[in-house]
């Protein structure tokens, strides 16, 4: 639209000063004395209108431009602010990761301390899961472990933000998915869903102390996991800005 104005502006300059030199020269006749003169005086104003609208539209060219860094700087100040704002809550939400994973961790430690305690009492004793069973116990650790699992589902809503860094942190969670599932069926052999062919405590002991110790070192990686991708973040959002500086 603007450029629309300009053009209909030059035509209007064009056919204004065309206008004035027909009527001058309707009004002095072609053999006056001062045609000349006046000729130069025409021309002179023509140059300076002429002039005046290339100074115009030199001057609006590079205000435009101006107006479009601007806007270009401003559009990059908004988006960078957004991303930060949302590194800033992937980093809040991995710190709740961690804690509900500190807290899933501390659940799983009471469930096996008192699995330890119960075998070191009845490990001799025939087999009965009835009496090995710890209701209260397994829920709070179904309980953190689902809690644990809701965190980590929630990182994928950041990816249109860090595309970058998202898919990369999605592929180490997957290795979340061997602990939750591996906690899950050790608690399946403690209720008595996951049964052995054995006929004592030991036997079902020596079953799944394997599965228990991985767990343990589960833990561990996921702990560092976890540390990595907040220092990922933390890297990204320095790149934000010293990008954005530069």
């Amino acid at each position: 639209m603007r450029r629309i104005i300009e053009a209909i502006l030059c035509i209007f300059v064009g056919i204004f000063l065309l206008g004035i030199i027909a009527m001058v020269f309707q009004i002095i006749g072609e053999d006056s004395p001062n045609k000349a003169t006046i000729i130069g005086g025409l021309l002179s104003m023509c140059g300076g209108a002429i002039g005046a609208l290339a100074a115009y539209l030199i001057a609006r060219m590079q205000l435009t431009k101006q107006l479009e860094l601007q806007d270009n700087k401003d559009r990059k100040r908004i988006i960078l602010e957004i991303r930060l704002r949302k590194g800033e809550e992937c980093l809040s939400l991995i710190n709740k990761m961690q804690a509900d994973c500190n807290y899933f961790m501390g659940t799983w430690s009471n469930i096996i301390q008192d699995y330890n305690l119960f075998i070191e009492r009845n490990g001799l004793n025939e087999l009965d899961y009835g009496t090995l069973r710890n209701d209260e116990l397994i829920v709070r650790v179904e309980t953190a472990r689902d809690k644990f699992i809701s965190s980590v589902r929630k990182i994928s809503v950041y990816r249109p933000y860090f595309n970058e860094v998202i898919p990369v942190v999605e592929d180490l969670f997957q290795s979340f998915h061997s602990l939750t599932e591996n906690t899950t069926n050790i608690m399946r052999y403690l209720v008595g869903i996951n049964q052995i062919s054995g006929t004592h405590f030991m036997d079902l002991h020596n079953e799944i102390e394997p599965l228990i110790n991985n767990a343990s070192t589960q833990f561990v990686t996921t702990f560092e996991i976890l540390e990595f991708s907040s220092n990922l973040f933390v890297e990204q959002t320095q790149l934000l800005i010293q990008n954005f500086e530069n």
